[in-house]
């Protein structure tokens, strides 16, 4: 449909190269060098962050995808990248990385509302952050199995990964809201599959 978000790799890149020709061994160590990483726009950040994810460099890969977000404020990738950067960081258990987080979400979800992978990052930063922080887990976990997740399958009720969410939310405990929904938690890890 033209809306979707495209995700590549490092590899992917190198591959690229050498399939349009350029010398591999040469452009290889210009890009794992990162020489030119100041030089680049917002792709050459994303393609960096691609790049320190690749090497299990989360933070760094957090950094340099929110510089991408804040060159190109309307660049859902970079979003969507940042959140989920700072969550494999696991800064997001930290308040105002969390936060970071949250803002990169729910700007993406705000960017692409009938993006399903918008309202998918968003209901993961909050299930991080409320199974992390039990004294917000409640409104955080609601938020979770109301709005994001339902705003997700209503736009994709195939996807694995939004069943797989859905389930673990309904097993967190959350003394506030209600008990962990044991039966509706194994019928949406049943969908998952």
């Amino acid at each position: 449909r033209g809306r979707d978000v495209v995700r590549y790799t490092v590899a992917d890149v190198k591959r690229w190269a050498t399939e349009v020709g350029l010398e591999a061994a040469a452009f290889n160590e210009c890009l794992d060098s990162e020489r030119h990483k100041a030089e680049g726009g917002e792709e050459g950040l994303l393609l960096l962050g691609a790049s320190h994810e690749q090497r299990q460099q989360h933070r760094e890969a957090a950094e340099a995808y929110e510089r991408a977000a804040e060159r190109a404020q309307s660049l859902v990738e970079a979003h969507l990248s940042a959140a989920i950067g700072l969550m494999r960081s696991g800064a997001a258990k930290e308040k105002s990385s969390y936060a970071k987080a949250s803002d990169h979400a729910a700007r993406s979800v705000e960017i692409m509302p009938d993006l399903p992978e918008a309202w998918l990052t968003q209901a993961a930063v909050r299930i991080e952050w409320g199974a992390a922080h039990a004294e917000n887990s409640a409104a955080t976990i609601r938020a979770v199995v109301e709005e994001d997740l339902p705003k997700a399958l209503a736009l994709n009720p195939e996807s694995a990964e939004a069943w797989c969410l859905l389930g673990v939310a309904l097993i967190l405990p959350s003394p506030e809201w209600k008990e962990p929904d044991g039966a509706k938690a194994v019928d949406a890890f049943t969908r998952a599959l």
